[in-house]
């Protein structure tokens, strides 16, 4: 069986952290996602408003580099969580981040914990970026010197 959706849209709301039973972290929040497709009675596209969550680590991640306004991309699984109190039986549906990359941000007015959006180390750019003196197919020898800079 194959549980997968991937998502590129901006976080709607400001992302707050709450601990959940065992001390562990969690959020929710939910992104804005525009369609493929204009509306044939509107001619706009329309926004579909997606629920996400996320534990432990990957939510203390989330709720210290991203906020309201950001565009992100989202890898996850879908989940449905069901309970029942005494409104009835609920439902819930959404996604479970296992990764999460920033995009973009909604204007330069927007800021991050740091002040400039385009210092959010995600693990891809972190990956991305090697010391001056790297090259490609160069291999590690060069860092073998002591006091040398190693590339991760």
């Amino acid at each position: 069986m194959l549980n997968s959706v991937t998502l590129m849209g901006r976080i709607t709301s400001d992302v707050t952290l709450r601990q959940v039973a065992g001390g562990m972290m969690a959020t929710d929040f939910s992104i804005a996602c525009q369609r493929d497709y204009k509306n044939k009675k509107t001619g706009e596209k329309e926004t579909d408003f997606i629920n996400v969550s996320a534990l432990g680590s990957t939510a203390d991640y989330i709720g210290k580099y991203f906020q309201k306004g950001m565009l992100v991309a989202i890898d996850g699984r879908l989940q449905v969580s069901s309970w029942v109190d005494e409104g009835g039986k609920h439902s819930k549906t959404s996604v479970m981040v296992a990764n999460i990359y920033s995009v973009g941000n909604k204007s330069k007015d927007v800021e991050t914990p740091q002040g400039n959006a385009d210092k959010v180390q995600t693990p891809l750019a972190a990956v991305s970026q090697q010391p001056n003196n790297w090259t490609p197919g160069g291999g590690y020898n060069e860092f073998m010197n002591e006091g040398a800079e190693l590339p991760f």
